[in-house]
């Protein structure tokens, strides 16, 4: 391993191991709230006993959740919620999901800057952008988990990847209902930065459909 992927990984471990911490101290202090973090353990809770993706509205009625919105990619926790029954696995598992896009721009400022340091610097710029360090504090967000699968995305197109593409922006797709659009937009990205056509348009059509 180069003194340069080195750094890379002290950075994703330091950001997912620092977010984490302070996330699951937010939580111990009740330092957290229903929204968000309160309704999705309710719906992992729920889909773990049975009840998919059950919530409690503001009127007190049992609702869907995806009655509200549609990231049904929170069953996905369940099965994780029968090891580690605690609010806590929702924010320890959002710092490390996110901080694993890091990597996906390594690899990208990588290639387009043909320098390793370059790669580093993004990651790192990546890591510390105040947006992406919101994402994993405040509470916890579905959508949060479409940023590093999307950014894994672009990575898979510049690489011709079509079917990885797929699989992770499927997965992106299921974390909220707008992230089909940001699917769409990359398609177009795809052919106009690509002379990619047949795929790109059919990527925008699959994204726009999903929306």
């Amino acid at each position: 391993m180069t003194r340069a992927r080195g750094l890379l990984w002290v950075c994703v471990v330091a950001f997912a191991g620092g977010f984490a911490l302070l996330g699951v101290l937010r939580q111990r202090a009740f330092a957290t709230g229903r929204f968000d973090l309160g309704n999705m353990t309710q719906a992992v809770w729920s889909t773990a006993h049975g009840r998919f993706l059950e919530t409690t509205d503001l009127s007190g009625e049992q609702i869907s959740r995806l009655g509200a919105h549609f990231d049904p990619i929170l069953a996905a926790f369940a099965p994780l919620w029968w090891l580690w029954p605690d609010p806590s696995l929702l924010v320890v598992a959002q710092a490390v999901a996110v901080a694993l896009g890091a990597p996906a721009a390594f690899k990208l400022a990588r290639r387009h800057l043909d320098s390793e340091a370059a790669g580093v610097a993004f990651a790192v710029a990546y890591l510390a952008y105040p947006p992406v360090q919101w994402l994993v504090v405040n509470e916890f967000h579905p959508v949060a988990l479409a940023a590093p699968l999307l950014l894994w995305g672009f990575w898979f197109l510049e690489d011709d990847r079509l079917v990885a593409f797929a699989a992770v922006a499927g997965v992106a797709c299921l974390t909220k209902e707008h992230v089909g659009l940001v699917v769409a937009a990359i398609g177009l990205w795809h052919w106009l930065a690509h002379d990619r056509r047949r795929d790109g348009l059919a990527i925008a059509a699959v994204g726009t459909v999903v929306r």
